[in-house]
């Protein structure tokens, strides 16, 4: 089948981060929707290791995009462009690795080998956290006592810096104008999670390996240590790394995460 020309865009999601000698690693952002936090990824996995991130539209000013099939459309071209005969190692950062799942699927659609899989901390698409009750509270309270006093302090002054971001995007959008850098970032994890809220993963046939942080959300540990993707991939490997959601991808914890995933891509590279 012939491969999809790339799109004909301004906006290219497609960007270069690592060049090397190896079969090429495609990474989709997270729900921010840059790719900086992919280059000490990289840099870890050794100058060998060829790494592409792929930044969502709306980094740059424009539109978001409002669902993830529209996401996985855009980006698939330019991954078929950049790397046409495969196979491919396709991941994703966060909920970017729902899109990764639907690029991945449409792949082996297509007839063409996904070698592996790779969700860094993604939960299922659709799973929601619970809303705490007062036992949990009180539960949280005692393992932590300040821990009530903090997350009414950090909800206090989110809303404040919500309230004030909102404000500021509305003149802008007013105007006619495109958002500052400063504002995008919340405009873009908005648009996201709303897109992945009304996203359906369907059963994937092939192999993945999910890297998921040790420190769970109370409000999240309902999805379970598979994070929701159990019944729906075939071969799932499951590597624990330390820290939480943000810190898995930073000292120290990448460091496990990233001597775990370079011998995958290498035995997912020489077992396609």
């Amino acid at each position: 089948m012939a491969t999809p020309a790339p799109s004909e865009d301004k906006f290219n999601p497609l960007v270069l981060i690592q060049q090397g000698t190896t079969l090429p690693f495609f990474c989709v952002h997270g729900a921010g929707g840059n790719v900086l936090n992919f280059r000490d990824i990289a840099r870890r996995l050794g100058a060998q290791q060829t790494f592409y991130g792929l930044q969502a539209q709306g980094v740059d000013g424009s539109r978001p995009l409002a669902t993830v099939e529209e996401m996985a459309s855009l980006y698939l071209p330019e991954i078929l462009h950049a790397h046409p005969r495969g196979p491919y190692l396709i991941g994703g950062y966060s909920g970017g690795g729902n899109v990764a799942y639907e690029i991945a699927q449409r792949l082996r659609n297509d007839q063409r080998t996904v070698a592996l899989l790779v969700l860094l901390d993604t939960f299922r698409a659709g799973i929601k956290p619970l809303r705490m009750n007062a036992k949990d509270h009180v539960k949280m309270t005692l393992r932590k006592p300040k821990w009530l006093k903090e997350r009414v302090e950090a909800r206090v002054a989110r809303f404040g810096w919500e309230l004030k971001d909102a404000l500021k995007a509305r003149f802008y959008t007013m105007q006619g104008h495109p958002l500052p850098l400063e504002l995008r970032e919340l405009e873009m994890t908005r648009a996201f999670w709303a897109a992945a809220d009304s996203y359906v993963p369907q059963p994937y046939a092939g192999r993945a390996v999910l890297y998921r942080a040790s420190e769970i959300a109370p409000v999240l540990t309902h999805a379970g240590p598979a994070l929701g993707w159990t019944d729906l991939i075939a071969e799932l490997e499951i590597v624990e790394v330390p820290g939480n959601h943000d810190s898995l991808v930073y000292e120290p914890n990448v460091n496990v995460m990233v001597s775990h995933l370079r011998d995958a891509l290498a035995l997912a590279t020489r077992h396609s």
